[in-house]
């Protein structure tokens, strides 16, 4: 099953997608469209991340952790066309929003 949703991060509203399947999830969150999403896998439930530049690869891997967290048993596959070099309080913010509306949705 694939939503759609949007998050709104300081002034940026960012659009997202959701695909659940039997053992893994797909999320791609950005500014432009999820065309733009880069996948790939390592083995069973490894996390790939396959997005971002230098730094903000760093913040993009520990969300990616961070949301396997929320899906136990299950592969996290994370993109995203976002580049905020050395922005820590973007991409804390990014995740407080995204963790909100993701358990939001599991309740």
């Amino acid at each position: 099953m694939a939503t759609t949703f949007k998050i709104q991060v300081g002034v940026e509203q960012l659009c997202g997608q959701r695909i659940d399947l039997a053992d893994s999830v797909i999320l791609w969150v950005g500014r432009n469209r999820h065309e733009m999403i880069a996948l790939g896998g390592s083995g069973a439930r490894a996390t790939m991340v396959q997005s971002g530049m230098s730094t903000s690869t760093i913040f993009i891997q520990n969300i990616t952790i961070r949301l396997t967290k929320l899906f136990p048993n299950k592969q996290v596959l994370f993109s995203t066309d976002i580049h905020k070099e050395d922005d820590s309080d973007f991409w804390s913010e990014f995740y407080v929003k995204l963790h909100e509306y993701l358990t939001s949705k599991m309740e």
